[in-house]
């Protein structure tokens, strides 16, 4: 591969990255990749807000307990299942909380959290 072969390939890997780092942090849900140790490394725009500009390097679980009510859950993110449902100290309104593991990187496990607005479907509509 000759040097211009490889500086195309670095060019088209700076532009893929450019592109899903401007497509992650402009995702309307709020979303959080946060270490092994609970330590929030990455947190997009609506996170940020969601969050009231919560910053990277935040405890993950504390965030939500200041944003939700507790329950049995206790935000350990350890125990936690790939889902749950919580509900705002503020308006009560339920968000569905998921967990998604990402392959270590350089031997440190990373978790994405997605937050949405969560609603039960209506069985009764037609």
């Amino acid at each position: 591969m000759s040097e211009s072969d490889v500086q195309k390939e670095v060019e088209l890997l700076k532009e893929q990255y450019e592109f899903l780092q401007a497509l992650i942090t402009l995702l309307p849900s709020p979303m959080a990749i946060v270490d092994e140790n609970g330590f929030v490394r990455f947190l997009n725009q609506s996170a940020s807000k969601f969050f009231d500009k919560a910053v990277a390097g935040a405890n993950f679980a504390q965030m939500l307990k200041e944003k939700f009510e507790e329950d049995n859950f206790g935000f350990n993110l350890h125990g936690m299942s790939e889902e749950k449902i919580l509900k705002t100290k503020d308006t009560r309104e339920d968000f569905l909380l998921q967990r998604r593991e990402l392959p270590p990187i350089k031997g440190t496990r990373r978790s994405v959290y997605l937050l949405s607005q969560f609603k039960e479907p209506d069985w009764n509509s037609k």
